[in-house]
């Protein structure tokens, strides 16, 4: 029974083109996440899905498999990752016969996401004993201070005066918590099915990641911060 690990990484990406393979800190933005899963020692395989060969001659020059270039009909904007995964899994145990028992879904915007991190979230899902595991990041937001706006903008009844929360300081309010993007570990059954994660009956858990390594790069502003955040070792 294969653990296996699947990075996604098309190649349209509109709003940072060729954010997959642009430089930072000195090697393509995926090979941070194809070594971070290389060096775990958790995967018996490590995927890349791509539709792209440019990104695929990266990926397999950094360690990982490109046994498959991803369909069209899977590379456009609103491919979803379900539908990627799904993908990726039949087509190995269709022209493999790989028998997979769990599948780390490991986006490859998430350069900051190390070994030890994806160790420990292996760790705990064997702990809890779960169908599932996905990283957080504990939040900025206060719930207890923000709502929706009607048309107008008025403030009426924007706090809820009742609980008292506008007099309360930032650090006494509830901690959130944010998906990161970094890491989705699930047995084989929740291929397809990824918002069983969250559902009420749910046997998935969270791992809890420090901000300073939950880094989510979609846009220039986020390559940028990243390439800050290494500059200053943050």
């Amino acid at each position: 029974m294969a653990t296996i690990a699947i990075i996604p990484a098309r190649g349209g990406s509109k709003r940072l083109p060729g954010k997959n393979i642009k430089a930072l800190g000195g090697k393509p933005l995926i090979a941070w996440t194809i070594e971070a899963a290389l060096h775990s020692g958790c995967f018996d395989r490590v995927i890349v899905s791509t539709d792209d060969q440019a990104i695929a001659d990266v990926a397999v020059a950094f360690g990982a498999e490109v046994p498959f270039l991803r369909p069209a009909e899977l590379s456009g904007d609103m491919a979803t990752s379900d539908a990627v995964i799904e993908h990726a899994v039949n087509w190995l145990e269709q022209h493999e016969a790989l028998t997979i028992d769990t599948v780390a879904l490991l986006q490859p915007t998430s350069p900051f996401r190390h070994a030890e991190h994806i160790k420990s979230a292996v760790a705990l899902m064997q702990e809890k004993q779960a169908e599932g595991v996905v990283s957080v990041t504990a939040s900025d937001v206060r719930l207890e201070l923000c709502n929706t706006l009607p048309a107008d903008h008025s403030l009426a009844g924007f706090i809820n005066i009742s609980a008292n929360a506008a007099a309360k300081r930032t650090q006494d309010m509830r901690q959130i918590y944010e998906l990161n993007g970094a890491i989705y570990l699930f047995k084989r059954h929740i291929v397809g099915q990824l918002a069983q994660l969250y559902a009420p009956t749910s046997k998935a858990f969270a791992y809890v990641m420090p901000l300073e390594d939950s880094v989510d790069i979609d846009t220039a502003r986020d390559f940028a911060w990243a390439e800050f955040c290494l500059s200053t070792k943050l």
